[in-house]
């Protein structure tokens, strides 16, 4: 017998934060594997579709966020629909980055003290595309079956430089999410050892 009482339903945001959440969460799992946000994005948001679907799923009112971006709407948007506070670089939990800032980002991006490693900052980044590309990364560690390979365009090589220098004492790090254009999704845990092919 049901009671009557009509079955929740969740709203088109809260299907498409649930959808990316569980994407973040396999890809964090499986670093380098690329998974596709594009049937939940906004397409309105442009080439932030799937960065700012990242910060609406990953961020609250209950953290701070640095906005590295020429796009004055990028922070409005970010800002808006998160409800969290800006803050600088150094002291975010949350670091949304154009590709032309995610140098900047890498390198200054709160590390954890060393009692709380898991307090470091994840950096978001921007990209065009991910699986194609001129900026090859061979990677190895937790959940990579031996080594794995993955293709970027639109960030420059010495963002992934920047970001072994900063990972290469784990548990010290940083996470970094990938959203390209077109919805593709990959993570780069701190636990992910990362060599730049040439």
């Amino acid at each position: 017998m049901t009671s009557g009482m009509p079955t929740p339903v969740l709203s088109a945001p809260g299907r498409a934060e649930q959808a990316a959440f569980r994407a973040l969460l396999d890809c964090m799992a499986r670093p380098g594997s690329i998974r596709q946000l594009a049937a939940h994005v906004r397409p309105d948001d442009g080439a932030w579709c799937a960065a700012l679907l990242v910060a609406q799923t990953l961020i609250d009112h209950e953290v701070e966020v640095a906005i590295l971006a020429d796009e004055a709407t990028v922070e409005r948007a970010t800002v808006t629909r998160t409800g969290s506070r800006t803050t600088s670089v150094e002291e975010a939990d949350f670091v949304l980055a154009s590709p032309a800032h995610a140098s900047d980002a890498v390198r200054r991006a709160r590390l954890g003290p060393i009692e709380a490693p898991e307090q470091s900052a994840t950096v978001i980044v921007a990209c065009r595309y991910l699986g194609q590309g001129p900026v090859r990364l061979e990677l190895s560690g937790p959940g990579v079956p031996g080594t794995t390979t993955l293709a970027v365009e639109g960030v420059p090589a010495d963002v992934f430089a920047a970001l072994a220098e900063r990972n290469a004492r784990f548990p010290d790090g940083i996470d970094l999410v990938l959203a390209a254009e077109d919805g593709a999704l990959a993570c780069l845990p701190r636990s992910t050892s990362i060599q730049v092919i040439e």
